[in-house]
């Protein structure tokens, strides 16, 4: 279905990772441009990790990710990386669900050849 993307859109880029480029900057995306690109680059076996600000942010980007990688066939999955509930700090301990997505997450970075994690800013600390 998406085997061809317009080539004056998103050629810089993947020209770009053909290079080897670790740092790749992109203007003139907008909306869901962005996963499109990106869903496109999980289909080729690229793996990525996309750091979005907030985790609204990162919810709103793994699931147009999952949209666009559900339109085509085969195993490609997406990973929605959650914060922690609770600061560093806090004497209290992270919700066991929490613990077993984040969990899953990394073994699934570690199994997996494509990995495609969206995490926000939040999950790292």
């Amino acid at each position: 279905m998406f085997q061809h993307l317009p080539s004056s859109l998103f050629e810089p880029v993947l020209e770009a990772i053909a290079n080897g480029e670790r740092k790749i900057k992109t203007d003139g995306l907008w909306g869901a441009s962005e996963t499109f690109l990106l869903s496109h680059l999980a289909r080729q076996g690229r793996s990525f990790c996309l750091v979005a600000p907030s985790y609204p942010q990162a919810e709103r980007v793994y699931q147009e990710l999952c949209f666009f990688l559900g339109l085509c066939p085969g195993p490609l999955e997406s990973h929605l990386f959650p914060p922690w509930d609770i600061f560093p700090y806090e004497p209290a301990t992270p919700r066991p669900d929490l613990i077993a997505k984040r969990l899953a997450v990394l073994y699934h970075l570690v199994q997996t050849e494509g990995a495609c994690v969206v995490p926000s800013g939040e999950a790292f600390f």
